[in-house]
């Protein structure tokens, strides 16, 4: 059977790109139609590139995913434009986490872009649109499930209850960092739980037909013609961006308080990101002007002193400001008092069903 899949992560984490390029590497369509407007999504994210387009005419779309397996398109013109009207107004009312307006919102994407298979990948947090535990995301999920049924698409959810960062890199340009270690396949050890999820995700989506991530150079190849089917010039436009930026963004190193195992707080470091995200003068595409890496996961025991995040920001008068509200963002506990892990969403539910 020829599946159309996707992914989408209904938590305040880094995006999903990743599992797309797993999937479209191994000859996969993954269509995608997003919202913007997240810190680090996957259209926000790409969109920073320069000539990389996130409004895709029907053709245009379908182009994209011809050529590379992977098409990125806003929910706009030609696919559910009344689904952005949708979403600006849950977010103007606060009504993000209305169960029926969530369902409504996620399957008008998915239809418009033919999809057949979509696996949701929910982390349960306080504020989490799915519910702030297992309980009512699992409720949530399976109301998604069963309405989708209806439409024929087949959904697998899988719920996790970490409320910390499940990958060390937080923001748009940072994003982009892990995207290109991961399609080089550089020991980025901090990645690798986050890489191994994703596969997991994947091998869900395709029917349980993955078990292992393409070579670095199918991945690399896969993203190249992805990049220039979508109007920027390929993996030169990813690189040189991460080069420019490095030259002309301030960076900082906060540094551990004091001994103890690190935990870091997901809603915290996004608060801080949100605060100074659009502080730029861009008046047009998406703005990349903060982001931070973690040195070091939660639930990793440091030494006072020891180097845990790096912060960085474009505008530099405010990367003092950005560092002291990083510094709030994690505590430290006595290595006895720790049981959480050092990286990786945990599957603690799964919850699918079968095509209709």
């Amino acid at each position: 059977m020829c599946y159309r899949c996707c992914f989408d992560r209904r938590a305040r984490k880094s995006n999903d790109i990743s599992s797309t390029l797993i999937l479209a590497a191994w000859g996969i369509p993954v269509p995608k139609i997003g919202v913007p407007g997240r810190p680090a999504g996957v259209l926000d994210t790409l969109g920073v590139l320069p000539g990389y387009r996130t409004e895709l005419s029907r053709r245009e779309f379908e182009h994209a995913v011809k050529k590379s397996n992977f098409g990125n398109t806003r929910s706009t013109g030609e696919f559910a434009p009344e689904d952005s009207l949708l979403f600006d107004a849950r977010q103007i009312r606060g009504a993000q986490a209305v169960p029926g307006l969530v369902v409504a919102s996620l399957l008008a994407k998915k239809v418009a872009a033919g999809l057949t298979r979509v696996v949701f990948d929910i982390r349960t947090f306080p504020g989490g649109n799915f519910g702030s535990d297992a309980l009512r995301a699992s409720q949530n999920s399976q109301l998604l499930i069963d309405t989708a049924k209806y439409l024929d698409i087949e959904i697998t959810c899988v719920i996790s209850g970490e409320d910390f960062p499940a990958q060390p890199f937080i923001g748009r340009r940072e994003a982009l960092q892990g995207l290109l270690a991961f399609v080089n396949d550089e020991p980025k050890t901090l990645l690798a739980p986050h890489v191994a999820h994703c596969l997991q995700l994947a091998n869900v989506a395709s029917g349980g037909r993955l078990d292992r991530v393409p070579t670095s150079g199918s991945l690399r190849g896969t993203l190249d013609l992805h990049l220039k089917a979508q109007g920027a010039k390929g993996l030169s436009t990813l690189e040189t961006y991460l080069k420019h930026t490095q030259l002309t963004h301030s960076f900082a190193v906060v540094h551990a308080s004091a001994g103890g195992v690190v935990r870091w707080d997901l809603i915290a470091i996004r608060t801080v990101l949100l605060s100074y995200q659009n502080r730029s003068a861009v008046s047009v595409g998406f703005s990349d002007d903060c982001g931070i890496e973690l040195l070091a996961m939660s639930g990793t025991l440091v030494a006072e002193g020891e180097p845990l995040a790096v912060v960085r920001s474009r505008n530099s008068s405010f990367l003092q400001d950005e560092c002291q509200g990083i510094s709030q963002s994690y505590r430290l506990v006595a290595e006895e008092q720790s049981i959480e892990s050092k990286g990786g969403a945990a599957w603690n539910t799964s919850v699918s069903s079968t095509r209709a």
